[in-house]
């Protein structure tokens, strides 16, 4: 019997990490808790609810001495995880079945990876596919996912956002990274905890996302959202002024929305591995002293812009990793306004529109110059630049 390749045994270990578990903070976010000053877990969540800036008395220190004490090991043993976790899992598997392999740690600033030295196999959970890296500088990362199977996957650009992106590391000091990442958003009124769901769709076999918690400490409030065809439907629960009947209705709408998944994978299978430190984290926010009782939920629908068609997606695209939806959304409004001011070229030059120029055009102050402060690429910006100018000199 023939053994699997080296490749399928990466695609599988991958997959398997993918599949096994959601994308989240919590448990790095646990950890963290269970470092304030405290006599007891309820009282440290207590800390951290009211302030969640008090993370930051956490050390850099403290962070070292538990990695090397194996401390920090749950934190990517476990089916959970965020980026770091996600690679440090993968790599152990891989690692446990060949020994020839030689994987070093790098920080992009918002997002770790993997590399293999020996054969430039990337483990990053962006790619979602064991990916190939094509080509890096200090502060540009471009990977191709190798395999295709389950529909065309776009080649990944990142953008690292600190100045040692290229220095290779340990799993120990990628992790802390991510630690020490956590602890610094932690102050931003913005920030967000989360845990978002992940599979591969059935019958199209395509890794995905589906459904998102997020937690606002500084807002005191959770989100619950998750996509349809053509729109972002959310959940906002709002702590505080509620009875003990809306908190039960928020807990009933939580409840179905794990039961809800859409894309052919079990939301409420991969919340169990963090569902008691959920629900632990939930009675204490609803004691009066912290945040009080949740009101009625709210219920609000985005529509949003369909992903561009796969033949566009399988160029090379300048993401940061950061905000990739805002990406994406930024891509497909440019690839719409060029193809209206192709159109509009093309049918006045064949005459269908009487030219008339005493009549505004469709696209005078519009923004569409506005989308070349997000192109970083200077022949991109160029063809912009020229085709806006050549709708300029058609009217």
């Amino acid at each position: 019997m023939n053994r699997p390749s080296r490749a399928a045994y990466e695609e599988k270990a991958y997959r398997d990490v993918w599949d096994g578990g959601p994308y989240t903070s919590f448990d790095m976010l646990s950890y963290l808790i269970g470092k304030i000053q405290g006599p007891s877990e309820e009282e440290k969540m207590q800390k951290f609810l009211l302030n969640p800036g008090i993370l930051q008395t956490i050390s850099e220190k403290e962070l070292n001495r538990d990695w090397k004490e194996g401390v920090l090991d749950p934190l990517f043993a476990g089916r959970t995880g965020l980026c770091t976790s996600f690679a440090i899992k993968v790599v152990n598997v891989l690692m446990k079945q060949a020994s020839n392999y030689d994987f070093v740690f790098f920080d992009l600033g918002t997002h770790r990876l993997a590399e293999c030295q020996n054969s430039k196999t990337v483990i990053d959970s962006s790619v979602r596919s064991p990916g190939i890296l094509l080509s890096v500088t200090r502060n540009k990362w471009e990977i191709r996912p190798r395999s295709q199977r389950g529909g065309k996957l776009p080649v990944r650009s990142h953008i690292a956002e600190n100045q040692d992106a290229i220095n290779p590391m340990q799993a120990g000091d990628a992790l802390i990274r991510c630690l020490k990442e956590l602890i610094r958003l932690s102050q931003t009124p913005d920030w967000s905890f989360l845990c978002f769901f992940r599979g591969h769709t059935i019958p199209d076999d395509i890794p995905t996302f589906d459904g998102m918690i997020r937690w606002l400490p500084w807002k005191k409030a959770i989100v619950l959202s998750w996509r349809t065809p053509g729109e972002t439907r959310e959940t906002l629960i709002r702590f505080g002024g509620g009875t003990e009947e809306t908190n039960q209705t928020c807990l009933n709408e939580f409840e179905t929305f794990l039961r809800q998944g859409r894309r052919g994978f079990d939301r409420s299978d991969q919340f169990e591995c963090v569902a008691e430190w959920h629900y632990k984290l939930w009675e204490v926010a609803i004691n009066e002293g912290v945040w009080g009782l949740p009101v009625k939920p709210e219920k609000v629908r985005r529509s949003r812009p369909r992903l561009p068609p796969s033949r566009t997606t399988t160029g090379l695209a300048t993401i940061h990793v950061s905000n990739i939806r805002d990406a994406r959304t930024m891509h497909q409004n440019m690839q719409s306004a060029l193809i209206t001011l192709k159109r509009q070229q093309q049918t006045r030059l064949l005459g269908k529109i009487p030219h008339n120029l005493s009549r505004p055009s469709p696209m005078k102050n519009r923004a569409v110059p506005n989308y070349l402060s997000t192109i970083n690429n200077p022949g991109s910006r160029a063809r912009v630049l020229q085709s806006f100018s050549e709708h300029v000199k058609c009217k």
